[in-house]
C-alpha cells in the first residue's frame, strides 16, 4: 500500500496532500476515489494546466479515464501535450453544473456543482496497438459503438497524433448541492429555490447527403 506521502491512492480515497487539503467549506470536500471517478467520466472535457517557461498554461482538451489513468490526445505540434511528454506536470479541472442556487439573499446565490482537481505525470504511448485502443476508449466514450462503422484509421493519422496517459496520484473532488438555504427575510414577491443545469443533446442537423437516422439515446447514452 502506497504511504500518504507519495499522494498515490489507497483503496478506497486519495490521500490528502498539501495540494488537495481543501481549507474552505470542507465539508464539500471528498476524497473518496469512487465519487471522483464518477464526476471525471461525465465531464465532457477538462482544463489541463503546466508550467510552460515559468508561466502557467492551460487549455480545455477531450479526457477519457482508462482505470487509474486519464488519457489526453491531440496534435504533435501541441505545445502542452509536448511538456507533458517531457515531464512537465499536469494540474486537471473538472466541473460540472449542476444548478444555479438563487436565494433569499446575495450571499446565498451560486452554483450546484461537482468539481475535481487532479495532479499527476504522463507517459506518452507510442506503441501503436495501445495507442490505437487510447483512441478508440475516448472515441466510443463520447459515441458509442460508432467506431467500428467508419474507415480503418490510417499509420499517417497515427503518426501526427500524440497521446498521453496521466496517472493520477492526488486528486479531490468538491460538490456542491441539496436545498436551498431558508434565512433571508419573507418576501412574498420573491421566487428562490434552485434551477437546475443538465447536457441536453438538441436536434440533429444532418449532413446535406445524409439519409441515415441517429439513435441518440443508445449512442449518446453517456451524455446527459
Amino acid at each position: 500500500m502506497p504511504n500518504s506521502k507519495s499522494g498515490a491512492p489507497s483503496a478506497r480515497e486519495y490521500h490528502i496532500t498539501n495540494r488537495t487539503m481543501v481549507n474552505g467549506k470542507r465539508h464539500r470536500a471528498t476524497y473518496n476515489i469512487q465519487q471522483i471517478q464518477k464526476i471525471v467520466d461525465e465531464a465532457l472535457y477538462a482544463i489541463v494546466s503546466i508550467v510552460r517557461n515559468g508561466t502557467p498554461h492551460g487549455q480545455p482538451m477531450i479526457h477519457t479515464r482508462d482505470k487509474d489513468e486519464i488519457i489526453l490526445h491531440g496534435s504533435m505540434n501541441n505545445h502542452l501535450l509536448k511538456h507533458l511528454a517531457d515531464g512537465a506536470e499536469a494540474c486537471l479541472n473538472i466541473t460540472i453544473l449542476d444548478g444555479i442556487r438563487m436565494g433569499k439573499t446575495i450571499p446565498n446565490h451560486s452554483f450546484d456543482f461537482r468539481s475535481v482537481v487532479t495532479y499527476g505525470y504522463a507517459r506518452e504511448v507510442v506503441d501503436p496497438k495501445e495507442k490505437l485502443e487510447c483512441l478508440k476508449t475516448v472515441f466510443e466514450r463520447i459515441a458509442n459503438n460508432r467506431w467500428e462503422q467508419l474507415p480503418e484509421l490510417d499509420a499517417s493519422y497515427l503518426d501526427y497524433t500524440r497521446v498521453l496517459k496521466i496517472a493520477v496520484t492526488e486528486s479531490v473532488a468538491k460538490i456542491n448541492s441539496g436545498p436551498i438555504e431558508e434565512d433571508g427575510p419573507d418576501n412574498a414577491d420573491l421566487w428562490y429555490g434552485v434551477l437546475p443545469i443538465s447536457n441536453v443533446i438538441g436536434r440533429p442537423r444532418q449532413g446535406k447527403e445524409c439519409t441515415a437516422s441517429i439513435d441518440i439515446d443508445n449512442q449518446f447514452a453517456k451524455i446527459g
